[in-house]
Protein backbone atom coordinates (compact mmCIF):
# COMPACT_ATOMS: atom_id res chain seq x y z
CA UNK A 1 0.00 0.00 0.00
CA UNK A 2 2.53 2.21 0.82
CA UNK A 3 4.84 1.51 -2.37
CA UNK A 4 2.12 2.34 -3.95
CA UNK A 5 1.55 5.63 -2.59
CA UNK A 6 5.19 6.48 -2.74
CA UNK A 7 5.21 5.41 -6.50
CA UNK A 8 2.40 8.12 -6.77
CA UNK A 9 3.74 11.01 -5.28
CA UNK A 10 6.95 10.62 -7.53
CA UNK A 11 5.21 9.51 -10.82
CA UNK A 12 5.41 13.14 -12.06
CA UNK A 13 9.04 14.03 -11.17
CA UNK A 14 10.44 11.23 -13.29
CA UNK A 15 10.80 11.63 -17.05
CA UNK A 16 10.87 7.84 -18.71
CA UNK A 17 11.97 7.37 -22.41
CA UNK A 18 12.53 4.49 -24.62
CA UNK A 19 16.20 4.37 -26.17
CA UNK A 20 13.95 3.81 -29.81
CA UNK A 21 12.63 7.29 -29.01
CA UNK A 22 15.42 8.66 -28.56
CA UNK A 23 17.82 7.50 -30.84
CA UNK A 24 16.37 6.63 -34.13
CA UNK A 25 19.27 6.00 -36.24
CA UNK A 26 20.31 3.24 -33.53
CA UNK A 27 19.46 -0.15 -36.00
CA UNK A 28 17.98 -2.78 -34.18
CA UNK A 29 20.49 -4.97 -31.33
CA UNK A 30 21.50 -8.50 -32.96
CA UNK A 31 22.51 -10.84 -30.03
CA UNK A 32 24.19 -14.26 -31.57
CA UNK A 33 24.61 -17.38 -29.04
CA UNK A 34 27.70 -18.93 -30.71
CA UNK A 35 28.41 -22.76 -28.71
CA UNK A 36 32.02 -23.22 -28.11
CA UNK A 37 33.67 -26.33 -27.39
CA UNK A 38 36.32 -26.59 -23.95
CA UNK A 39 39.85 -26.85 -24.97
CA UNK A 40 42.19 -29.72 -23.68
CA UNK A 41 43.15 -28.22 -20.64
CA UNK A 42 39.36 -27.12 -19.81
CA UNK A 43 38.27 -30.72 -20.55
CA UNK A 44 41.15 -31.75 -17.64
CA UNK A 45 40.34 -29.19 -14.79
CA UNK A 46 36.19 -29.99 -15.93
CA UNK A 47 36.48 -33.73 -15.38
CA UNK A 48 39.06 -33.06 -12.19
CA UNK A 49 36.44 -30.95 -10.69
CA UNK A 50 33.53 -33.44 -10.80
CA UNK A 51 35.82 -36.29 -9.52
CA UNK A 52 36.70 -34.28 -6.78
CA UNK A 53 33.34 -33.87 -5.86
CA UNK A 54 32.15 -37.11 -6.65
CA UNK A 55 30.42 -37.40 -3.53
CA UNK A 56 28.84 -34.11 -2.93
CA UNK A 57 27.49 -35.11 -6.50
CA UNK A 58 25.35 -38.00 -5.20
CA UNK A 59 21.88 -38.01 -5.20
CA UNK A 60 21.58 -39.28 -1.72
CA UNK A 61 23.73 -36.19 -0.67
CA UNK A 62 21.55 -32.92 -0.57
CA UNK A 63 24.33 -30.20 0.17
CA UNK A 64 22.87 -27.31 -1.47
CA UNK A 65 25.52 -25.20 -0.46
CA UNK A 66 28.27 -27.64 -1.69
CA UNK A 67 26.40 -27.87 -5.00
CA UNK A 68 26.64 -24.23 -5.56
CA UNK A 69 30.86 -24.33 -5.14
CA UNK A 70 30.88 -26.76 -7.26
CA UNK A 71 28.53 -25.31 -10.47
CA UNK A 72 31.16 -21.99 -9.05
CA UNK A 73 34.59 -24.04 -9.90
CA UNK A 74 33.00 -25.29 -13.15
CA UNK A 75 31.70 -21.89 -14.28
CA UNK A 76 35.16 -21.16 -13.65
CA UNK A 77 36.76 -23.95 -15.49
CA UNK A 78 34.37 -22.82 -18.32
CA UNK A 79 35.15 -19.56 -18.43
CA UNK A 80 39.00 -19.88 -18.01
CA UNK A 81 40.95 -22.47 -16.42
CA UNK A 82 43.68 -19.81 -15.69
CA UNK A 83 41.69 -18.33 -12.55
CA UNK A 84 42.92 -21.56 -10.79
CA UNK A 85 46.53 -20.42 -9.49
CA UNK A 86 47.97 -24.01 -10.17
CA UNK A 87 46.90 -23.76 -14.10
CA UNK A 88 48.69 -21.24 -15.20
CA UNK A 89 52.65 -22.17 -16.09
CA UNK A 90 55.36 -19.85 -15.29
CA UNK A 91 56.17 -17.54 -17.72
CA UNK A 92 59.55 -16.99 -17.00
CA UNK A 93 61.52 -15.98 -19.77
CA UNK A 94 59.10 -15.72 -22.45
CA UNK A 95 58.03 -13.38 -25.08
CA UNK A 96 54.41 -11.49 -24.55
CA UNK A 97 53.55 -13.37 -27.65
CA UNK A 98 54.28 -16.40 -26.69
CA UNK A 99 52.39 -15.83 -23.15
CA UNK A 100 49.34 -14.69 -25.22
CA UNK A 101 49.29 -17.37 -27.64
CA UNK A 102 49.60 -19.98 -24.43
CA UNK A 103 46.56 -17.98 -22.76
CA UNK A 104 44.51 -17.86 -26.05
CA UNK A 105 44.78 -21.67 -25.93
CA UNK A 106 44.06 -22.83 -22.66
CA UNK A 107 40.34 -21.17 -23.43
CA UNK A 108 37.96 -22.67 -25.83
CA UNK A 109 35.98 -18.88 -25.83
CA UNK A 110 39.55 -16.90 -25.94
CA UNK A 111 40.14 -19.39 -29.07
CA UNK A 112 36.86 -18.37 -30.40
CA UNK A 113 36.85 -14.89 -29.87
CA UNK A 114 40.45 -14.24 -31.28
CA UNK A 115 39.25 -15.74 -34.51
CA UNK A 116 35.65 -13.86 -34.47
CA UNK A 117 37.33 -10.59 -33.47
CA UNK A 118 39.66 -10.37 -36.00
CA UNK A 119 37.17 -11.44 -38.87
CA UNK A 120 34.95 -8.59 -37.11
CA UNK A 121 37.47 -5.86 -37.35
CA UNK A 122 38.52 -6.37 -41.20
CA UNK A 123 34.88 -5.59 -42.13
CA UNK A 124 34.49 -2.88 -39.66
CA UNK A 125 32.25 -4.25 -37.13
CA UNK A 126 31.70 -3.11 -33.79
CA UNK A 127 31.50 -5.71 -30.55
CA UNK A 128 29.90 -5.49 -27.34
CA UNK A 129 31.31 -8.03 -25.00
CA UNK A 130 30.10 -8.54 -21.69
Amino acid sequence: MQIKRLHKIIAPHFLRRLKRDVLRHLPPKVEIAVPCPLSKLQKEFYRATLLKNYGVLNPSNTGVVSLRNILSALRNVCNHPYIFPEAEPKNEGESEEVIMNRLIEASGKLKLMDRLLLRLKEQNHKALIF
